[in-house]
């Protein structure tokens, strides 16, 4: 697991580790990350390779250990594989196989009808139960029955103090994004819309992977010198829930499945502009009278100007916006609630 899997995954373990009725063991199956760029026969080949000694090694703990549920978290894709061959091992030890699917794909993956929507239907076949993470991805699924079951992630209770100890004075002026910086989280489309906006300035946190930044900061180094432009790079959970704090939060990702920054921005009560990609909208119940953010098409910069733009101009807007994620956040995604929804899907 990696990324937003592992996080979302170690909430629940921490959570159910304070409970003794229930006993969570992890098994690792992490795999060499080939990076955005790796074609898929490369992927397939590696893919191969780690597989076999992963089902390998599972099925001789499964062989050695007695277990209720084995719980598999899943992004999918070339992944599905591995799923299947891991939810085969279940059912030939008699062991229930919840498969988590983490991303909001599905509906798209549906509408191909390819090798990918043939092969997520196999696997789900083997499962016990099937989670998923939106709406859209369990009417997707629905004609497969009750096995499909809608568990949202849960914001971490940690989050959940640290923002509350914070104070809730932000700048509708100051654009925040949080990330992995890659072209596919939008970072490009968002320094060029902080570009054209004389009013906007923008606090970029998170690994320049790639070098977006230092290119971006050699290009335009009065962006950085002025301070129109901060990149503060990698920082501490303390410090990013902080500066989440001071200003309208910014997300423009390609796509994602529930990403766990958006919980961490609703708790922080600050106003949310994101794309409306994977589980976003109905994370800020977008369409609704309670409308806790604003989303808009990935790839276009000139909605996300827009967008920057109505919130910099509507403070009442803004506040009201953020305090409604915050009120959201705290009645829907509570680890309580995620937790005992997963109590149930393995029962």
């Amino acid at each position: 697991m990696s990324g937003g899997i592992a996080r979302c995954s170690s909430y629940i373990i921490g959570h159910f580790g304070k409970h003794p009725a229930h006993e969570v063991e992890t098994f690792p199956m992490n795999t060499k990350y080939l990076g955005e760029g790796a074609n898929i026969l490369r992927r397939l080949i590696q893919g191969v390779k780690s597989y076999g000694g992963i089902v390998s090694r599972f099925n001789r703990h499964l062989h050695s250990h007695k277990y209720d549920v084995v719980h598999i978290c899943s992004s999918g894709s070339l992944g599905l594989i591995r799923d299947y061959l891991l939810l085969s091992v279940c059912n030939r030890h008699g062991v229930k196989g919840v498969l988590h699917l983490h991303y909001g794909r599905i509906p798209q993956i549906k509408a191909c009808n390819n090798w990918e929507w043939k092969l997520l239907n196999a696997t789900i076949a083997k499962s016990y139960r099937t989670i998923v993470m939106t709406s859209e991805c369990h009417t997707s699924l629905e004609e497969l029955g009750d096995k499909i079951v809608n568990i949202p992630n849960p914001l971490a209770p940690e989050i959940e103090n640290l923002a509350r100890n914070e104070g809730n004075k932000f700048d509708i002026n100051s654009m925040i994004f949080v990330g992995h910086i890659l072209p596919t989280k939008g970072i490009n489309e968002l320094l060029s819309a902080v570009e054209v906006l004389p009013e906007a300035t923008l606090t970029v946190i998170g690994q320049d992977t790639v070098g977006i930044i230092a290119l971006h900061r050699k290009q335009h180094p009065d962006l950085y010198s002025s301070g129109k432009i901060k990149y503060l790079g990698e920082r501490s959970i303390e410090d990013v829930i902080h500066y989440m704090k001071t200003g309208v939060f910014v997300f423009p990702s390609y796509t994602e499945g529930f990403p766990n920054v958006i919980l961490e921005s609703m708790a922080c009560g600050v106003p949310i502009i994101a794309s409306n990609v994977g589980a976003i909208p109905e994370m800020l119940n977008i369409g609704t009278a309670e409308e806790c953010g604003i989303c808009i098409p990935a790839r276009d910069k000139e909605q996300l100007c827009e967008a920057i733009n109505s919130v910099m101009s509507d403070t009442n807007m803004a506040a009201l916006m953020g305090k409604k994620a915050r009120l959201r956040v705290h009645k829907e995604y509570n680890i309580e609630s995620v937790a005992n929804k997963i109590l149930a899907a393995w029962h």
